[in-house]
């Protein structure tokens, strides 16, 4: 095994017991009597994940919804033990069965949709509770937690919509992304605890804000700015996208050279990273740079993604043509055009 960084070091000293316990009671709390009104024969297990940010060793631990306060205990006292061995550690915001690693297909009962919060997007209306995943050089990184309670399908839905209005990372409204747990440690450097956010803190015992499937129905389509809905199941995510602005021609007269470098068809060799040792670039990090390059020329979302779907159908734009066909990329390509506006402002600010 080799030798881990002094930057990676396993740093129990920010670790808060008390932080995850509060944290692993509320989980229970809320989605035991969930379960028992949804008339679920077994509401399946909480599942908690742990990577070490070196080695790349995995730990994984089920604990089922129906352990009470006994749950919440052996949860928090694990994750903290994890996080104390130098590990990060995730929770998925749904139950599973037992040994299930948290796929799609595999999710009972979903009790959260989040926002990945990255210094961009927005909360379209308050969310339930904040947690600070970390803060560097001034700029929050944070998932706002909605605390809720439905099966996966209508959860994938109006996660979905989510992801919409919020603007924010393209992690937003998957309720099979797995997210940090409160109290455990971000190991990326420097090291930082993971709290919640200090208007919920220190006092745990507040009314906590839920939302029925329904109240989350009705208030995503008022929330959206262009009043358009894109749930699923309001629109076929594979017709294709409105022929706006330059044509492809046009288009590809006005591209940056640069960015071939970044969408050529070499890109789905790797899954998740672009060389056989796995410490390359992802796919998503070459997107980013491509779509950055482009905006700065004056070439739009809507052309991007057009641009993307005709010149490297098989490159990055395959994951989500295959998935959800061009408007599941347009989403993708204008959470990017969105992150670009917002660096754009911080650097006129800075000016």
């Amino acid at each position: 095994m080799s030798a881990v960084p002094p930057e990676f070091q396993p740093r129990p000293d920010l670790t808060d017991l008390q932080e995850a316990l509060a944290y692993s009671t509320l989980l229970y709390s809320v989605v035991g009597p969930q379960a028992e009104a949804s008339g679920l024969n077994d509401p399946g297990c909480f599942y908690l994940f742990g990577l070490h940010p070196v080695t790349g060793q995995t730990k994984h631990e089920w604990f089922h919804a129906r352990m009470g306060p006994l749950g919440a205990r052996l949860l928090a006292e694990t994750a903290i033990a994890w996080a104390a061995q130098g590990f990060d550690v995730w929770m998925l915001s749904a139950t599973v069965p037992r040994k299930s690693m948290g796929k799609a297909h595999d999710l009972i009962w979903v009790f959260g949709l989040v926002i990945d919060f990255d210094g961009y997007g927005r909360a379209p209306f308050p969310e339930s509770f904040a947690i600070q995943t970390s803060l560097r050089n001034g700029e929050l990184h944070a998932h706002l937690h909605y605390i809720t309670g439905m099966l996966p399908g209508p959860a994938h839905a109006i996660g979905d919509e989510l992801r919409a209005v919020a603007k924010a990372d393209s992690k937003t409204g998957s309720p099979s992304q797995k997210w940090r747990f409160p109290g455990t440690v971000n190991y990326k450097n420097p090291p930082q605890r993971v709290v919640v956010r200090e208007h919920y803190l220190p006092d745990w015992n507040i009314q906590i804000r839920a939302y029925s499937q329904k109240a989350l129905e009705d208030l995503l389509p008022q929330a959206s700015q262009d009043g358009i809905s894109r749930r699923s199941t309001n629109i076929d995510r594979r017709k294709p996208l409105p022929e706006e602005g330059r044509t492809f021609d046009e288009i590809v007269a006005k591209m940056p050279p640069i960015v071939w470098r970044y969408t050529g068809d070499c890109l789905p060799q790797f899954n998740k990273r672009m060389n056989s040792e796995g410490t390359g670039p992802s796919r998503h990090y070459h997107l980013n740079c491509a779509a950055q390059f482009a905006f700065d020329v004056g070439i739009t979302p809507n052309e991007f993604t057009r641009f993307l779907i005709a010149d490297a159908p098989t490159g990055y734009a395959a994951k989500f043509l295959d998935r959800g066909g061009p408007w599941e990329l347009f989403l993708d390509v204008e959470r990017n055009y969105h992150k670009w506006l917002s660096n754009q402002s911080k650097k006129q600010n800075a000016a």
